[in-house]
């Protein structure tokens, strides 16, 4: 390019931008310092050897070499400034619109530095009111100090992120219910941002309030009458009328039976509503599950001949046992809840006239209890929801089988408050090897002495399912 027209770098549109024509000379230079351009910075295009346009910064100079004037012009290829401004700006459209409340602030002084159009239209402040607010201002029940404290794990490292809920404070001074998550973004050098994502929780809230005056409902109207027409039915059953003629039996006990069935359905909904909710008490205790699976296993042994199936319990080989007393701490009933639902159904899902084992043995820190059966396993496409609520691989299994698709889900929700993990292997037919499942569930384990053995009794639990 040595000898060659200045212009030759530069798209046609640009050329005789700023004041400099095609011919770059003396004179040139001498347009361009009565328009101002020498001594200032420009955005330009420039265009490469093989015509690809690129952006550029260019720098118009006048020097002073020997008392003989010259004009630099001195190119920068900002193309990568270019695509990351590029990339901010379709970042901060994508956080501007979306719903949620989000903004950022300085973890020193706390100061707001940025916050989205969902934060200023959920909360009411103009965007200059919340850029010259502190982030724990917007949640008026945490004073500085305790707001410091709240976020100090972040800071310090010891957390990537932080979950919470609280009350984000409007700008008429009413109150917002928000689930908030925050969480420390370093910068390559300095201390970087905390960036705080805020949902707005009202909704939420009117759905639980619904939720738990449905509850309400099905607990003192459905529930009483309910428990009113099961006895009279029993009655009935039990010759107090007399004895009923065979048509009229038949029809007493299909009417029992359903009762019975939706009793199960509402206390399952009562009992996982409880669980979930923290409002069921768990009575904790050392307890040793090795005589606890025992005691399952005799309580529902008549319960699983009713299938002409037989509960064996067994040490799985591949249960690699390390010694010492299976203790575990946790509520006897809730545990034996657990243990008969998962005994139930595979009673219900294993051959008539096979055997579910029951497996126990401990696995470094934590106690695992597995039931397996021999049935015809689980499908693929249904083993995402197996601990969903209302769930069944099938519509006819409520219908062949019975149950309501709430008991694995209670069953998830009592281990996961014991601190444990439940989950299941299968083999469905439609694979190869043998079918069946086995369900399991590990629990921590306990280093306090075992009780009595009268402390693992239980009282009569009723079988629900699943």
């Amino acid at each position: 390019i040595i000898g060659q027209n200045a212009s030759m770098l530069m798209p046609g549109s640009q050329r005789g931008a700023h004041g400099i024509a095609d011919g770059i000379d003396a004179n040139d230079f001498v347009v361009a310092r009565r328009g101002g351009v020498l001594g200032t910075r420009h955005e330009m295009s420039a265009r490469h050897a093989d015509g690809q346009r690129f952006a550029i910064d260019v720098a118009f100079m006048e020097i002073s070499i020997d008392g003989e004037r010259r004009y630099t012009r001195i190119i920068r290829d900002i193309s990568d400034v270019k695509r990351q401004e590029e990339e901010i700006k379709r970042f901060k459209v994508v956080l501007d619109n979306a719903l949620d409340m989000i903004y950022m602030f300085d973890p020193v002084t706390l100061v707001l530095v940025y916050v989205n159009r969902g934060a200023i239209e959920t909360l009411g402040y103009g965007r200059e009111e919340l850029l010259a607010m502190r982030a724990f201002e917007l949640t008026p029940a945490m004073l500085e100090h305790v707001f410091r404290a709240h976020i100090a794990p972040l800071a310090s490292g010891e957390k990537p992120g932080l979950s919470y809920e609280a009350a984000q404070r409007k700008r008429d001074g009413s109150d917002l219910p928000a689930e908030i998550f925050l969480q420390l973004v370093r910068e390559a050098k300095g201390v970087g941002l905390f960036v705080a994502i805020a949902r707005d929780l009202t909704e939420r809230r009117r759905i639980d309030l619904m939720k738990s005056e449905f509850v309400s409902i099905v607990s003192h109207e459905l529930r009483t009458p309910l428990t009113s027409i099961r006895g009279s039915l029993g009655l009935l059953m039990g010759g107090t009328a007399g004895e009923l003629p065979e048509t009229g039996r038949h029809m007493v006990e299909i009417a029992l039976r359903n009762s019975e069935r939706l009793a199960r359905l509402i206390n399952d909904i009562l009992d996982i509503d409880k669980i979930e909710s923290g409002k069921s008490e768990f009575a904790m205790q050392a307890l040793d599950m090795a005589a606890l699976v025992e005691h399952a296993v005799d309580a529902h042994r008549a319960y699983g001949e009713q299938y002409g199936v037989r509960f064996v319990v067994a040490q799985d080989a591949d249960l690699a046992t390390a010694g010492g007393a299976l203790l575990v701490h946790g509520d006897t009933g809730r545990l034996m809840q657990v243990l008969a639902n998962l005994l139930s159904n595979a009673a219900k899902f294993a051959p008539k006239n096979s055997e579910v084992r029951v497996a126990f043995a401990r696995r470094r820190d934590r106690v695992r209890v597995a039931v397996s059966d021999g049935g015809p396993g689980i499908p693929e496409a249904f083993r995402d929801r197996v601990f969903e609520k209302f769930s069944q691989a099938d519509a006819s299994d409520a219908r062949q089988k019975g149950g309501t698709g709430l008991g694995l889900s209670i069953c998830k929700a009592i281990v996961e408050r014991h601190d444990g993990v439940i989950g299941f292997d299968s083999q469905s037919e439609s694979t190869p090897g043998d079918s069946g499942t086995t369900f399991w569930f590990e629990l921590p384990v306990c280093d306090e002495p075992p009780p009595a053995i009268s402390a693992i009794a239980a009282p009569h639990l009723s079988v629900t399912n699943k």
